[in-house]
């Protein structure tokens, strides 16, 4: 199912989906972009990410009915967001 969402692309593969978004203006300093990688298992994600160091905030997130999922959330070193989103509960 598509869903048209302003300032959000999306591609990807079988195996790998990204998504680009425009981030906040209101961010300091300014996030240009959140990129949104989809991963199978949120667990494993957050498991790895704990044991490398990498600090992070999760996020449920409701952005329509029927439609609900997990997000890990990353700063990166060049001030973007990386979230990886878990599958569709």
């Amino acid at each position: 199912m598509w869903r048209r969402i302003p300032d959000f692309v999306g591609f990807g593969t079988e195996s790998i989906h990204f998504h680009i978004q425009v981030g906040p203006i209101e961010n300091d300093p300014p996030a240009v972009l959140t990129w949104q990688i989809a991963v199978k298992d949120i667990g494993e994600a957050i498991e790895r990410c704990s044991a490398a160091g990498v600090e992070f905030e999760i996020e449920q997130n409701d952005p329509a009915l029927g439609w609900r999922y997990p997000r890990l959330l990353i700063e990166t070193p060049s001030d973007y967001r990386l979230a990886l989103e878990g599958p569709n509960e």
